[in-house]
């Protein structure tokens, strides 16, 4: 039969390869929704509007304004909160492989016990 619970002590040594109150962590945001979690160091930051789909250049100059602003940051290996919305992540994404040459490290979140870890 099929393990679908963690023990207590198997729960607490993964919750521990995730906390970054131990590690640190560095991190630019442009997830458009603030980053308060103990140990992570917000190093840049950009507001990140409501975009409309049906205007394109919007869409297009919001993402370069996030791409450059990210920039320094992602050359130096900080990791990325992408925005929520998939069609500016991709653009922001896209745009900063043009500016540096590379793919970011993009920081993702997941949902622990009621905190994103």
């Amino acid at each position: 039969m099929a393990k679908t619970e963690f023990d207590a002590a198997e729960k607490d040594s993964k919750m521990a390869d995730y906390d970054t109150r131990e590690k640190g962590f560095k991190i630019f945001n442009a997830s458009g929704h603030p980053i308060t979690q103990e140990g992570v160091e917000v190093v840049g930051s950009v507001e990140v509007p409501n975009v409309d789909l049906a205007y394109p250049a919007t869409l297009y100059s919001l993402a370069l304004d996030i791409a450059k602003a990210a920039r320094k940051s992602c050359e130096k290996g900080i990791p990325i909160a992408l925005p929520g919305m998939g069609t500016l992540a991709a653009h922001v994404l896209s745009m900063l492989q043009g500016l540096t040459g590379q793919l970011p490290i993009i920081a993702w979140a997941a949902r622990i016990e009621g905190r994103f870890v």
